[in-house]
This record gives C-alpha cells, sequence and structure tokens, in this order.
C-alpha cells in the first residue's frame, strides 16, 4: 500500500490517497476540492462523498493518463477505467474508510464524456 497526498486546484486543502497497487502521487495530475471541483477539466472524474466528517462533497480526479499507461499495462482511457481503478482500492482517496468504502460515495463519473485524448496535443479548444 501507498500512501500520499495533493494540494487541491484551489490549495485549500490537502487531498489524501490511498493505492492499493502502489501507485504514487505522479498517477493524480490534479485534484479538486468541493470548493474547486466545478473548475475540474472536462475530463475530470467525479466522486461525489456523502458521510464523512470535513470531506463530504463533490471532487474531481484529473488523473495523469501518460503515467497510469506506463504504470498499468491495463490502462485504457475510458470512463470504465477509472472507475474500476477508483473503486477498487487501486488508487482511491485516503479518508475513505479500507472496509465499505463504496457506502461513503458515489462515483458520477466523468465530467464531460470527453476522452482526454479527442484534442491534439499542443492545440486549443475549437482549434482545427
Amino acid at each position: 500500500m501507498h500512501l500520499f497526498s495533493k494540494y487541491c486546484f484551489c490549495r485549500s486543502r490537502l487531498v489524501p490517497f490511498r493505492s492499493e497497487a502502489n501507485l504514487d502521487d505522479h498517477a493524480v495530475a490534479n485534484v479538486f476540492c468541493p470548493h474547486c471541483s466545478d473548475r475540474a477539466p472536462a475530463e475530470g472524474f467525479m466522486v461525489a462523498v456523502t458521510g464523512i466528517p470535513g470531506w463530504s462533497g463533490i471532487y474531481a480526479i484529473d488523473w495523469n493518463q501518460q503515467y497510469l499507461r506506463e504504470s498499468d499495462i491495463r490502462f485504457k482511457d475510458t470512463e470504465r477505467y477509472y472507475t474500476k481503478l477508483f473503486s477498487s482500492g487501486a488508487l482511491a482517496f485516503g479518508f475513505l474508510p479500507q472496509k465499505s468504502a463504496a457506502r461513503a460515495y458515489d462515483i458520477l463519473g466523468v465530467k464531460e464524456h470527453l476522452p482526454s485524448e479527442v484534442f491534439v496535443k499542443g492545440t486549443m479548444i475549437g482549434e482545427s
């Protein structure tokens, strides 16, 4: 098991993570707390946390696809892959209980259901 923390996008919270797959902090490009989750990118993986005092709210995770591609031979840039990654405990929030963690969150899915590799690297949205 590997434990690490990352500051959220607005830097108001240090969000703990736990990885049963020994993934490290490079697996998460950015995390967005309930105060800044509305600023997550289109491919942000949204999770609603309930029943955890001090941690309840909607979070978003911007995964580091390049790191995951290199670390996991089963990597696929799909919502299903990220759902399994999170719900299996391979990489989830460290504040969730280790037993019965699924009772404390609902996976909302990818923010705008766009694969992160739709745009050619270096181009801006709307450019062709």
